[in-house]
């Protein structure tokens, strides 16, 4: 589920879509050196703010034709990368040609004047180990790739033409218009961009933001070659342009290729976007926007627009106020919801929306019984507003944020090449140079009068309430995805109770200070060492890798649980899910402190059994542990919440047919093809029946013995294991017995066909071929094969036949 009014950052192109939690840090200033470089009149002497624990060297640069560049040098890295953002988007649009941002941002891979081969691009990437992407955000435009390091200067060139010399070949321009449309198609069942495209009718009809932004061949018929021309003229400017580079190389090799590479892009001194303007429009809040989705899943959110808060990223008010709206630990909103069995999950956030709005966010998933309940749930969030406002602004809990926002990036884990430069250069035009790894992060210092303003917003006057179902009443259709919907003002309640009230009656409470906060960070040893056989006794083995390496006083704990004869039916797996969730549902006002502080931990099952996991700094991992086994193996059964948690895991089951087709087709060779992975028809059935008394003698059953195999890595202590033994010892009943393994089906000589009817007007296909073993190097052969094969395959399939989107 999804806000649509959290971010207006809905990523065009990508398969993959991440949503980040941001938190508050300072650590350390580091100059970004010149080196030798220091006369050089593209160097700037800019430092950037990293993180301590960060050993990569930086360089700001900007160049002749004004382009900002950063790069970035890293001996240790397998992959160098580079990603370049165009601060332009779809709101720089054509009111007459929605959706030509994108379009563009589709063509720029199909030839340059120097490279023209419309595959050549994609061919030397794949070739060399790379893989590269876009998408088109509002108010910028993210082109990526990564490649091996040594052919990093031969992916530079090739990427600089994107934006020197685009041929934008007639022929190519008709083809691609289909590839867009195509993905326009793609998401037209997909619940979170109908949300995201029917709350555009409830906002300031003059704001951006509100058009449709995709593309489609409706807007984009006729003579487009001639608007893209114009498009790219007027918005792809140098100085309006933010490029990262990473490679192995050193600095001022870095610094010398994009020099003679990207200075050729021309500067058109277009200076700053458009100003959105108010993402509202004078009295047009409070509104309550109702629509149907295609899924059966029920929602409620309230969204609260804010001026922006861009001028105030270091003291970071909406991360203070997210963090506590969203918080689900005792006496929680959530706690208090959830414990009545109105809502499945409650996620608080707020952020920047554009360049004159934030917004607040509150999104909820509701249960049947909390379809019911809206009024209610609205009373309680208004509420537990009240409550913030009136107790919580409070100088240690900003110092607690602080602390563990300083944790959080002074140890956050070394991302991969592409994923670091991709996040780095948006914020290039958001933020100083010198704060653009650390301003996502910053709290530094606590400004209550800033708080309280912030909350100012956070009224019944100033809300778009958004409410979804499948049998919603509406009296409207959107546009674009024929989504149907009512939107009306909301009236003001006669007589609403009294928020001091409300939150006394549903026993709400803010949140107490965080035991969890880590408070002994030291390193223990300076080296990696290889797993070994730490501790063996009948049902328990335990390895031990201690690993320092990094740089970080984190551990992880992994437990596989193997039960006596596994899960080897549909009924076993359902159950075992259905198991795992209650016990996370009794962990979750405990653990959620936790989560806050570094630590985390699963439990999934599979067919040897369970798998439990636990991770994080590891000064209070071993108190998390203690709570996750303890609530695993005594966990008290409840009519009430397993009838609420089967009623969700049918609810997800069910939503599955409605999946995109490829999403189907992909998870169905699983289904057919390996032990103990089943349908999602399969396991509901299975499920149906299940009640106390079932649950309760199939646990007794399974949970008689277990045969527990167990793995510590990263900052631990040479006693760990046996210690991590005695905590096995007394929460479970240990034999040694054979486990269950699940195989692969091995097809022979014949095809299989298997057909899916899918409820969808897309149509997909997945070919799956076998290989003739396991072995390392029969991997090694088909995952080079399906390297050579992929770029050859979407030109061919996606840019000449236009055949589908997703290839």
């Amino acid at each position: 589920m999804r806000a649509p009014l959290r971010s207006t950052q809905w990523e065009l192109s990508l398969t993959n879509r991440h949503r980040v939690r941001f938190f508050g840090i300072l650590i350390t200033t580091v100059s970004a050196s010149l080196g030798g470089c220091g006369s050089e009149p593209n160097a700037s002497a800019t430092t950037i703010v990293q993180s301590a624990n960060d050993e990569r060297a930086y360089r700001h640069l900007v160049l002749e034709n004004q382009l900002s560049v950063i790069v970035i040098s890293d001996p240790d890295s397998d992959k160098a990368a580079a990603s370049l953002s165009a601060y332009r988007g779809s709101y720089d649009n054509p009111v007459e040609r929605p959706g030509l941002a994108h379009f563009l941002e589709h063509m720029l891979f199909l030839g340059t004047a120097k490279y023209p081969d419309v595959d050549g691009y994609q061919a030397y990437m794949s070739t060399h180990g790379g893989s590269h992407n876009a998408y088109t955000g509002s108010d910028h435009t993210n082109y990526f790739f990564d490649v091996d390091p040594e052919f990093l200067e031969g992916g530079l060139d090739r990427f600089a033409q994107f934006f020197i010399a685009p041929r934008f070949d007639e022929a190519y321009v008709e083809r691609e218009k289909n590839a867009v449309n195509s993905e326009y198609q793609l998401q037209l069942k997909d619940d979170g961009w109908r949300g995201f495209m029917v709350s555009k009718v409830a906002l300031n009809q003059q704001h951006p933001g509100s058009r449709f932004n995709i593309g489609s061949l409706d807007t984009l018929a006729g003579d487009v070659r001639t608007d893209l021309l114009e498009f790219f003229t007027e918005n792809y400017s140098a100085d309006q342009m933010g490029l990262v580079v990473l490679g192995n190389q050193p600095l001022d090799q870095l610094e010398a290729w994009v020099s003679e590479l990207f200075t050729g892009i021309p500067n058109a001194k277009r200076g700053p976007g458009i100003k959105p303007g108010p993402l509202f429009a004078t009295g047009d809040l409070p509104k309550r926007l109702t629509y149907q989705t295609i899924k059966n899943e029920r929602s409620v959110s309230f969204s609260f627009p804010t001026p922006s808060m861009d001028a105030f990223y270091r003291e970071n008010p909406l991360s203070y106020v997210s963090n506590l709206l969203g918080h689900e630990g005792e006496g929680s909103l959530h706690a208090v919801l959830k414990q009545r069995g109105w809502i499945h999950s409650l996620s608080g956030g707020g952020g920047r929306y554009d360049r004159d709005n934030a917004v607040v966010t509150l999104d909820i998933e509701l249960t049947d019984a909390g379809a019911s309940r809206i009024d209610e749930i609205t009373d309680a969030v208004f509420a537990y507003i009240e409550l913030i406002r009136d107790h919580g602004v409070q100088a240690w809990r900003y110092r607690e944020q602080q602390q563990l926002a300083q944790l959080a990036f002074r140890f956050q884990d070394k991302q991969s090449a592409q994923s670091y430069v991709r996040t780095i250069s948006p914020g290039m035009n958001l933020h100083p140079i010198r704060d653009v790894l650390i301003a996502p992060y910053l709290m530094e210092e606590f400004d209550a009068d800033l708080i309280e303003h912030l909350l100012g917003y956070l009224t019944r006057s100033n809300v778009l309430i958004e409410v979804s179902g499948p049998d919603v009443d509406t009296d409207q259709v959107e546009k674009w995805f024929q989504v149907p919907y009512r939107i009306a003002a909301i009236l003001p309640s006669p007589a609403p109770a009294p928020a001091t009230k409300t939150a006394s009656v549903m026993d709400m409470a803010l949140p107490q200070p965080n035991p969890f906060v880590p408070e002994r960070l030291e390193l223990i040893g300076s080296h990696e060492e290889l797993p070994h056989l730490s501790h063996e006794q009948p049902g328990l083995s335990i390895w031990v890798a201690r690993d320092t390496s990094f740089g970080v006083p984190r551990a992880s704990v992994q437990l596989q649980l193997a039960t006596r004869g596994g899960f080897t039916t549909a009924a076993d797996a359902a159950y075992a899910d259905l198991y795992g969730r209650l016990v996370k549902d009794a962990l979750n006002t405990y653990a959620y402190p936790a989560l806050m502080a570094g630590l985390g931990y699963s439990i999934g099952s599979d067919t040897t059994g369970y798998r439990i996991g636990v991770h994080g700094y590891s000064d209070k991992l071993p108190l998390l542990l203690d709570r996750v086994l303890n609530a695993f193996s005594q966990l008290e059964l409840d009519a009430e919440r397993i009838a609420l948690y089967k009623s969700q895991l049918l609810q997800d089951w069910g939503n599955f047919r409605n999946e995109r087709p490829y999403t189907q087709a992909y998870a169905s060779i699983g289904h057919l093809l390996v032990d103990g992975r089943w349908a999602p028809a399969d396991l509901a059935e299975a499920i149906a029946d299940v009640d106390l008394d079932r649950l309760k003698a199939w646990r007794t059953r399974h949970h008689e013995r277990f045969n527990v195999l167990g793995l510590i890595t990263g900052n631990v202590a040479l006693e760990s294991a046996d210690e991590l033994a005695r905590a096995l010892e007394h929460s479970l009943p240990l034999a040694d017995f054979a486990t269950t393994v699940a195989n692969v089906v091995t097809l022979d000589a014949q095809q299989l066909t298997h057909v899916l009817h899918c409820e969808h007007d897309d149509a997909a296909m997945v070919l799956y071929v076998q290989g003739q073993s396991d072995s390392i190097a029969e991997r090694a052969l088909y995952g080079l094969s399906g390297q050579l094969l992929r770029a050859p395959y979407f030109t061919d399939l996606r840019t000449e036949q236009q055949l589908g989107y997703a290839v």
